[in-house]
């Protein structure tokens, strides 16, 4: 694979106890950015470092990789013949029993696998499995620990486990993270910092609540929520930006619905989430979406007005 197609002026940096996820759509250059960083590719150039030291590519060692690194694949397999609890023991076969069975615990308590570690793998959840690939990957104590889609085919309860799980490991470890994915779901609660991917490079890096306020473009947006656009003219007419030719980025939960002040809007239709009701509003030639915990008749006229606005040019 010749990486340098895939990933292209990156640079950032990492602290211990800190998370960052990775973004991107599908062919962005997630997976391949974290086989780099985990030196099982060949950097095309520049420079990869951990703790001050360079990451050796794989051309400069007989088997890839790095000790104070490791990468947990979606495909990461456990021995199917052995329980959780033996699939992380493996892992400290080179230390003395008393360390092994001390580490092993902790482990399993840092990951909340106590209650089924003499469980086989078929014999547990996937959520259970995928902390029992974490788990065994942090035997040796990295300092840096890569997930590929962690959260990938978890229901919703699953997630909320591993993403808490994720979060007390790097703090317990004293370690630094970086997982990528798609969906951004899986990064508010989890991550304090985002790198938006497009076509190899970063597009934004920041914190992620300050991403989606404040995304770059549409593209950013996109990635990470529901969001309106609304063009100059428009914006100029609702908003009253009289000076401005931007586009306005506006987010659905930033319109607000009243019924005697604002702008009027007609409701055209509704679709109930549970916790929000989607809003579709129509303003003369415009469409705008809203979300709501309040109910509408449809269709009906409102007044609404927009809270929070950011002016984007692409």
């Amino acid at each position: 694979m010749n990486a340098k197609k895939i990933i292209r002026s990156i640079s950032f940096e990492l602290g211990s106890e800190e998370v960052l996820a990775v973004l991107g759509e599908s062919g962005s250059g997630k997976s391949t950015l974290l086989k780099l960083i985990a030196g099982f590719l060949d950097p095309d150039k520049g420079t990869l470092l951990i703790e001050g030291e360079p990451i050796p590519s794989p051309s400069e060692k007989l088997i890839p990789g790095h000790p104070s690194i490791k990468m947990v694949r979606q495909d990461n397999p456990l021995f199917p013949n052995h329980s959780l609890r033996e699939n992380i023991d493996y892992e400290l076969r080179k230390y003395n029993s008393e360390y092994r069975k001390e580490r092993v615990n902790h482990l399993l308590k840092l990951t909340g696998l106590q209650k089924v570690a003499d469980q086989l793998p078929r014999q547990s959840s996937e959520g259970e499995q995928q902390r029992a690939s974490i788990a065994r990957a942090l035997a040796d104590e990295p300092a840096l620990l890569l997930l590929d889609e962690p959260f990938s085919n978890l229901d919703y309860g699953r997630k909320k486990e591993l993403k808490k799980a994720i979060k007390d490991i790097v703090r317990e470890e004293k370690m630094a993270c970086i997982f990528v994915t798609h969906d951004i779901s899986d990064v508010f609660g989890t991550a304090n910092q985002l790198a938006i991917l497009k076509d190899g490079k970063i597009s934004q890096l920041d914190d992620p609540v300050q991403i989606y306020r404040h995304p770059n473009s549409q593209y950013e947006a996109g990635l990470t929520g529901e969001f309106n656009i609304v063009e100059a003219k428009e914006a100029n007419m609702i908003l009253k930006l009289k000076s401005s030719d931007l586009k306005v980025l506006i987010r659905p939960e930033d319109i607000e619905l009243f019924s005697n002040e604002g702008i009027e809007a007609e409701i055209g239709g509704i679709v109930d989430y549970g916790a929000f009701r989607q809003i579709s509003l129509k303003i003369e030639n415009l469409s705008l979406t809203a979300f709501t915990s309040e109910k509408y008749l449809k269709p009906s006229l409102v007044k609404i007005k927009i809270n929070r606005f950011t002016e984007i040019n692409r």
